[in-house]
């Protein structure tokens, strides 16, 4: 080879053709005699990060920006290792950075617009998006982006458009999936509607099913369960998991936890320790189905739905004999190959099974367990009774704060001259979504002086704490809060909600009926607006209320993992049994 460049080029063909050894000697070559040593070092940090060995790569790609600070791509790949790592601020910087460099930078572009949408920046992320669709207005991948950004500052039309125009150019994207998830959020949706679109997608992902059959004969225990999630971090879906996995019967259950996350923290360490644990965001579909057939796993779980980080698809292939969905999802996930849903008679009461593709199991005693933080804030009295006016309060999601909300919340604050309202979210610490909900407000009649941002918090304890400033929570609809409701209730506040038909907006009311105050569901606005007037009728049951409340909700089954966790054991043991029933009848 006469020159640095035909040293590289060799090293890529090395690389390709799996010789891996070989091609880290060549680069490593190129870096000691400075050889093309720029390049080098970024080609053999890229490598590096292929074996997982993180941290060489990051020096190897810093090494080739600090010769070259200028180059835009080792910027932009030292940002994505970042990323993936969650070093997210330094992906930011990196990212920003390479938009210096060249203001067009797609992958920069559409990166960031991803990070400041999960930094609460969904204004910037809208901006970026915008900016990149003028370069590449074909690109699903930006008008998903661009629908995420919408989202999350509560503008659900917008985000269902941005969503769709990313399926008109890509059908098989993750867009579907968050346009799916986005219909639960909107009210002017019949549910017929929500649940044909969800079938939709499920005849466009069902394959032909492998005939997965395992030999005739006696079910074998413990039953090998695997769980599929990308949520086994800390996250809300595994607080409520945990309480199952730790109360799994051995000699009945054997888990598996299969994660699609590449978050690893603490929790993820605690589910590691109580499972046998794999990683899978890096497998595809067809290696993580052998992963799964080479573990002769019984169950398979759902635990994502159609919310961020799913692995439906996976799904869809039949990668077990007996498939189901659990816990993160308020809906159908539109797939034939999923055969059951686990749920309870209050939240998918009579008349839902025609809403759903697979059978629905319904729980005796609810389908969740709140595990509540092993420190929780002491529990204030109510504001009220120093402030001289009543603090109403919603922690929830942005995007379950629909016009309609704001229009009952308004009406609410109307009757309750004195009273206010306090919103607190990761996206009100952007400026633009807090003007887009002030004005909303003020369009109903409700000046500004009787409105409190508030963004995130430094921790989960000083999340908890700003419970104490409310006097009374309010929950969402027709997508009602699931965690914000439990954390609300441990920290002492009541919480007002409206009950739906369908799963989304009957949550509160099955977690409201567990600890016997189901009374605070209400039927339509009208209900509401006096049940908050009888709640507010007698300061002195208000405080009795919130001292009381911790206890009963420790004390209810809401906080029973032991029982949830045999009733769910059942279940599993009921569909096992029946499909090898049937399968030893139909040989």
């Amino acid at each position: 080879m006469n020159n640095g460049f035909e040293y590289l080029q060799e090293a890529k063909r090395l690389q390709k053709c799996g010789l891996i050894e070989q091609a880290t000697e060549l680069l490593q070559f190129c870096i000691d005699n400075d050889v093309e040593s720029c390049e080098a070092s970024h080609q053999l940090g890229i490598l590096k990060w292929g074996q997982h060995r993180f941290d060489e790569a990051i020096n190897l790609i810093k090494n080739a920006i600090a010769k070259n600070p200028d180059v835009a791509q080792y910027r932009y790949n030292l940002g994505t290792m970042y990323q993936m790592l969650k070093r997210i601020n330094e992906a930011l910087e990196e990212y920003e950075q390479v938009l210096k460099i060249d203001p067009e930078h797609s992958g920069a572009l559409v990166n960031l617009s991803t990070l400041y949408c999960q930094a609460g920046r969904a204004s910037e992320s809208e901006m970026l998006c915008r900016l990149a669709l003028k370069n590449d207005s074909g690109s699903s991948e930006i008008w998903n982006n661009l629908g995420n950004a919408l989202r999350e500052q509560g503008r659900i039309d917008e985000a269902l458009n941005a969503y769709s125009l990313a399926l008109g150019i890509n059908p098989h994207s993750v867009s579907y999936s968050n346009y799916l998830l986005c219909l639960c959020y909107q009210s002017s949706y019949q549910q017929e509607h929500v649940f044909s679109e969800h079938k939709k997608w499920g005849t466009l992902k069902n394959v032909s099913e492998d005939v997965f059959v395992k030999p005739a004969g006696k079910v074998k225990y413990p039953l090998r369960v695997g769980y599929v999630s990308g949520d086994f971090c800390d996250h809300a879906v595994s607080r409520f998991f945990l309480p199952v996995l730790v109360n799994h019967n051995r000699s009945n259950i054997e888990p598996y936890c299969y994660s699609n996350s590449r978050i690893y923290d603490a929790v993820t360490d605690k589910i590691k320790s109580l499972s046998t644990f794999r990683t899978i965001h890096l497998l595809s579909d067809d290696e993580v189905r052998c992963m799964i057939i080479k573990d002769e796993i019984d169950i398979l779980i759902d635990l994502s739905g159609h919310t961020a980080g799913n692995r439906l698809t996976l799904f869809a292939k039949r990668a077990a004999p007996v498939q189901g969905t659990y816990l993160g999802y308020p809906n159908t996930t539109g797939l034939n190959t999923i055969d059951f849903r686990i749920t309870d008679e209050l939240v998918d009461p009579e008349g839902q099974q025609q809403y759903h593709t697979e059978m629905l199991m319904h729980l005796p005693h609810g389908f969740i367990c709140y595990l509540p933080p092993e420190s929780l804030p002491a529990i204030l009295e109510p504001p009220c009774l120093k402030n001289g006016f009543i603090t109403f309060g919603s922690f929830n999601n942005l995007v379950k704060i629909t016009p309609k909300v704001i229009e009952l919340w308004s009406l609410l604050l109307l009757k309750f001259k004195d009273s206010r309202l306090l919103l607190k979210n990761r996206g009100f610490a952007d400026p633009k979504v807090r003007e887009h909900y002030r004005n909303q407000f003020l369009s109903r009649g409700i000046s500004e002086d009787r409105l409190v941002f508030c963004g995130p918090l430094n921790s989960s304890f000083d999340h908890l704490a700003a419970y104490n400033q409310i006097d009374i929570a309010l929950d969402t609809f027709p997508y009602n809060g699931t965690t914000t409701t439990c954390e609300a209730l441990i920290m002492g506040v009541p919480v007002l909600a409206l009950k739906g038909c369908w799963h989304a907006s009957r949550v509160s009311y099955s977690i409201l009926s567990r600890i016997g105050l189901s009374s605070l569901c209400s039927t339509d606005q009208d209900h509401l607006l006096r049940n908050a007037t009888h709640l507010l009728s007698d300061f002195d049951s208000l405080v009795k209320l919130r001292t009381s409340l911790r206890q009963a909700v420790l004390k209810s089954s809401l906080c029973d993992g032991k029982t949830l966790t045999e009733e769910i054991e059942q279940v599993f043991l009921s569909v096992v049994e029946k499909k090898y029933f049937q399968r030893q009848h139909s040989i």
